[in-house]
């Protein structure tokens, strides 16, 4: 155990944290597990030292780009990343998601706020929305236990809606829709690009997922027409709320 205080005392040392203090006093038998802030001062030496070659990822699969996850969820088990954009010219972007879940945003914001100043990276908290001129003609595919889903974000979506509380339910009516894994994954990534990771947990109430009928296009709205009522209702508490019939 003395030998355990010696190493945890070098370490804070050669990597101080104003909060941590540590006695010398003795401790039951117990096993000690480094603290959260610890374990953020260990991913970010280690992300720093491998941060070139983030620079090869090509894809989800490969070797590098898994062990990045798994140190990620050493912090949280939800957390995951989005990482690309790197030109010899400019930096990329390495984005650090809360995979959605609301109880991994603490972790998401104080990693992200923790960053060391990076050579080939910048740090950004969440999944950001993609800009609309690119929505319009995005496609989204995804393969899940088997299933193939391939959807166009403009063409595919449309949505109803109602004040739930301070936020918005929306019933998302889905062109070619079957109750599955897969499509409630590429709902959320549509989601996730259209109005940003943050605003999808922080503005969305329920979200119900139906088949979209020809016959009622007319009465639904279009996905993008979405992020302008979450937007107007984030400024005005007192904006109108309405069911589109």
């Amino acid at each position: 155990m003395q030998q355990l205080l010696r190493e945890l005392c070098a370490f804070v040392r050669n990597n101080p944290l104003p909060s941590i203090r540590l006695s010398t006093t003795s401790f039951p038998a117990v096993v000690l597990t480094p603290s959260f802030p610890l374990k953020m001062i260990a991913f970010w030496n280690w992300f720093k030292e491998n941060e070139r070659f983030f620079t090869s990822i090509k894809s989800a699969d490969d070797e590098i780009a898994n062990e990045l996850k798994k140190r990620l969820e050493l912090l949280h088990e939800n957390l995951t990343f989005e990482i690309g954009g790197w030109s010899e010219n400019q930096k990329g972007d390495f984005i650090i998601s809360a995979g959605g879940m609301k109880d991994a945003f603490p972790a998401v914001q104080k990693l992200v706020k923790s960053a060391p100043e990076l050579q080939y990276w910048t740090v950004i908290p969440f999944v950001p929305p993609t800009p609309e001129e690119h929505l319009c003609s995005g496609t989204v595919h995804m393969e899940y236990d088997g299933v193939t889903v391939e959807v166009s974000i403009g063409d595919d979506f449309f949505f109803r809606w109602e004040q739930d509380g301070k936020k918005i339910g929306v019933e998302l009516h889905i062109r070619n829709y079957e109750k599955h894994n897969a499509w409630d994954s590429v709902t959320f990534v549509v989601l996730d690009h259209l109005l940003g990771e943050y605003d999808v947990v922080t503005q969305l109430g329920w979200i119900e997922l139906v088949a979209l009928e020809e016959k009622n296009r007319d009465r639904v709205l279009p996905i993008l027409e979405l992020k302008k009522i979450v937007e107007k209702n984030k400024s005005a508490s007192n904006f109108d709320a309405c069911f589109v019939l």
